[in-house]
């Protein structure tokens, strides 16, 4: 018989046995459906959440936001042409916000064109300036190999931020010219705050990094173009060159898509219902629910990642709890809406994280996951829960020295795990590997590490 996980086990019933009557009640979780269409056979539903937020009722689409009538977005609102002498702008419908992987594409009819993020409140002083020119955006121009943010306010004179005027602007980036047909990946990873491009497919390294989102804000597509220049974007699901981990924008789905969704989350809803009053009502998926689901997503032993997996792609508001919006934005933008979609997606996640840049992200965020069961205050994990999770990610699955690592943890008189020990533990297996010869005390490792590496391993018999 299929079981779930023994530590992720434990970790859902320590979280069940100990939420009180007197804990906090939480707030009702907003999910946004929205009828596009009076026949039921074609409605469409949007959703939102805390993480990505959608503008009206269609699909994520481009907005001529500023009222310029040079730009033209074509009819379904993907497409987008300049048709002036100077750049003109658009902006989607959707924005991203607090956690998570984020991309689109724009596939170009020629290279007189800038891509990247505005915040949802961006609005240029000339509608000519495009994407970059200040402090709410940043950009890129593959036809001048350069990069911008908050660049009207390095200008001289009193040139306008405009196709001649920001020659003198902007610092080099990539090392390949766009050419027609060239495809533009815009990646935003809001975990690290950091935000790069890829050409067709190509890393272009990072753009931007300390990505501030004003509170209760979003970051939103945005392209500019020059005269002539057509530019067509997609949002997702089906894209050209998806780097693993991140999600596209698009979270509408047919009506008979939110029937399945709605109707697996009040099944293992109501399963949870028993070991907390007021789910069904607050639209929550308690911790009993969760497990349920997780045996019917595979879980076989002790190995499996399923767990941390699902929050990673979920990022929950609370540990081994899952609300009716993260559950609906999740599966919609996966595109999965049955038990098999949604298995062959996990199985999807399971080869995403045999990518490093991929996996180490989703180990990051594993340590944040399991800070949220202690509270606000928390800012390090007990040694057993990070001892079963190491075990649980398989930290030590081709280092010979991992053996002695568990045993520094269960011997030594440290209270706890901090961020940056978690962090650079992958670090030192890459650096270091089986011999500690290779130990540098000059890369300001954290105390921990240097503790284990200076003086544990050498004594240790």
């Amino acid at each position: 018989k299929k079981k779930t996980c023994v530590v992720q086990k434990s970790l859902m019933k320590r979280r069940a046995s100990t939420r009180t009557a007197s804990s906090a009640p939480a707030k009702k979780a907003k999910v946004i459906h929205i009828l596009d269409d009076e026949n039921d056979s074609n409605q469409i539903f949007t959703f939102s959440s805390r993480l990505i937020q959608a503008d009206g009722a269609k699909p994520a689409k481009l907005v001529n936001w500023l009222q310029d009538e040079q730009v033209n977005v074509g009819a379904d609102g993907l497409s987008f042409t300049s048709h002036g002498y100077q750049f003109g702008s658009t902006k989607a419908s959707v924005g991203v916000c607090d956690k998570g992987l984020w991309y689109y594409e724009v596939t170009l009819n020629n290279t007189s064109a800038r891509v990247g993020w505005a915040s949802n409140t961006f609005k240029p002083a000339n509608k000519s300036d495009s994407v970059g020119c200040d402090s709410e955006s940043w950009g890129i121009n593959g036809s001048q190999q350069k990069k911008y943010f908050n660049d009207s306010a390095k200008l001289k004179g009193d040139h306008s931020w405009s196709y001649s005027g920001s020659r003198e602007v902007g610092e080099t980036y990539g090392t390949r010219y766009w050419s027609a047909g060239t495809v533009v990946g815009c990646l935003l990873d809001l975990d690290t705050k950091e935000m790069s491009f890829t050409y067709n497919g190509e890393s272009m390294g990072m753009a931007f990094n300390n990505i501030v989102i004003a509170a209760g804000g979003n970051l939103r597509p945005c392209i500019s173009l020059y005269r002539g220049t057509t530019a067509n974007v997609n949002f997702g699901p089906n894209f050209k060159y998806k780097p693993p981990g991140y999600h596209g924008l698009n979270t509408s789905i047919t009506s008979a898509e939110n029937d399945s969704l709605s109707a697996l989350f009040k099944k293992y809803q109501t399963e949870s219902e028993s070991n907390a009053s007021g789910s069904l009502s607050l639209n929550i998926m308690r911790s009993k629910g969760v497990m349920s689901l997780l045996t019917d997503l595979g879980v076989t032993n002790e190995n499996d990642p399923h767990f941390f997996l699902l929050a990673w792609k979920m990022r929950p508001r609370s540990f081994c709890e899952i609300y009716e919006d993260e559950w609906n934005v999740m599966w919609a933008l996966e595109r999965a809406f049955t038990l098999p979609e949604m298995k062959k997606a996990v199985n999807r996640w399971i080869e995403e994280i045999k990518d490093s840049s991929c996996y180490s992200d989703f180990y990051n965020y594993t340590f944040d996951y399991l800070l949220l069961e202690k509270g606000s205050n928390a800012t390090a994990l007990t040694k057993e829960d990070s001892v079963n999770v190491w075990n649980v990610l398989n930290i030590g699955k081709k280092w010979a020295l991992y053996p002695k690592w568990i045993k520094y943890w269960n011997t030594n008189s440290l209270k706890g795990v901090t961020r940056d020990t978690w962090k650079m533990l992958p670090r030192l297996i890459e650096k270091m590997g089986d011999d500690p010869t290779q130990y540098n005390e000059d890369d300001f490792w954290p105390t921990a590490i240097d503790d284990f590496v200076i003086d544990f391993l050498p004594n240790d018999s």
